[in-house]
């Protein structure tokens, strides 16, 4: 390697859901102690983009700005709403041997029978390679369970309050961006200091895809507060007062960011 090698004061391996929090987290605290702290997240994934236009990039443009200007490994996500995307999806995005670079592969939990043929034994695992991890094909779900559902015994205590709290956040990260969601639950502590300015808007919302497809109506805000964006209305959500509880992830390489 030419130059000098660069240090970090932390490396997280995946960028998926724990690596991305997990990071976010230390680099946010890392900025506010002002030592010049980094961390560094790699991937052993390519960056996946889609295609078609978006309500976020109606030029497209993704593609080009990763491969032309950030020299980033880059493919486009299969369009699976024709035969030859459905193939598509089962040969190129297939990650196996000598296809490394593939989305997705599947571990079937079963015995080997003839031919090598696998005798399922209830559960399937998909497990996505690149840039965003899991959230790459876990097709936004985002549905917060039934209190029934983590009030059973077998579940760890978790009290209401502060469970409702975490995900009232969590939707208003998804709606407006994950920095802004923090910034505004760390500006509620009472203090007699100003709160710091919130960053803009990132998410500009969801891209309707689900709902154009099914043909139901998600509730989108009119207008938006973004031109041409499509935002959940939050005035049909009732969400709880957010607590300012501690935020704690659990972590889980081709392309690699840093977080300085």
């Amino acid at each position: 390697m030419a130059g000098p090698v660069p240090h970090h004061t932390v490396c997280v391996i995946g960028s998926g859901f724990g690596g991305t929090l997990t990071a976010l987290t230390l680099g946010r605290k890392f900025k506010e102690r002002g030592k010049g702290e980094s961390v560094l997240i790699l991937e052993r994934g390519t960056w996946w983009t889609t295609p078609e236009p978006t309500v976020q990039d109606h030029e497209v443009d993704t593609y080009r700005f990763l491969r032309k200007e950030k020299k980033q490994p880059v493919q486009f996500w299969s369009t699976p709403n024709h035969f030859k995307g459905f193939i598509d999806l089962y040969t190129r995005c297939f990650r196996r041997r000598r296809n490394e670079d593939g989305l997705y592969d599947l571990v079937t939990f079963g015995k080997r029978g003839l031919l090598g043929m696998a005798k399922n034994d209830g559960v399937t695992i998909m497990r996505a390679s690149g840039v965003g991890g899991g959230s790459l094909v876990y097709s936004n779900i985002t549905i917060q369970p039934p209190d029934f559902v983590l009030d059973d015994p077998r579940w760890p205590e978790w009290d209401k309050a502060e469970r409702d709290g975490y995900y009232a956040l969590a939707r208003k990260a998804i709606g407006e961006g994950t920095l802004r969601a923090l910034q505004e639950r760390d500006n509620e502590p009472e203090g007699s200091l100003p709160a710091p300015p919130l960053p803009k808007l990132t998410n500009t919302g969801l891209s309707k895809i689900v709902t154009r497809s099914s043909t139901l109506n998600a509730d989108f805000r009119q207008p938006p507060t973004v031109p041409g964006a499509a935002q959940l209305d939050p005035a049909r959500y009732t969400d709880p007062p957010q607590r300012a509880v501690p935020m704690t992830f659990g972590s889980t390489g081709r392309g690699s960011s840093s977080y300085r």
